[in-house]
């Protein structure tokens, strides 16, 4: 399977248990990113639908291996400043 876009989740910092803050890596970092994203892109928009946020995400993807889709990094690197612009 290959990605429609990546998402930083290398040592991205969350709270923990007893609030301190551990750097974790993974999905389970790169998700809850994109997520936000969209989230506030629907609340500054209500009538964006998820079809559409879709399409925005990859579209505004800041694209990486020399311009082209990559197996691994898809259309490119999430771009939360395009996206919202």
């Amino acid at each position: 399977m290959k990605p429609d876009v990546v998402a930083p989740g290398v040592k991205i910092p969350s709270t923990v248990p007893g609030g301190r803050a551990l750097a974790s890596d993974g999905t389970s970092m790169a998700t809850p990113l994109v997520a936000g994203i969209v989230a506030l892109a629907r609340q500054a928009n209500p009538a964006l639908t998820i079809g559409d946020a879709e399409r925005l995400v990859i579209q505004t993807a800041r694209k990486l291996e020399g311009g082209r889709r990559g197996a691994r990094t898809g259309e490119g690197l999430v771009d939360a400043r395009a996206f919202v612009a």
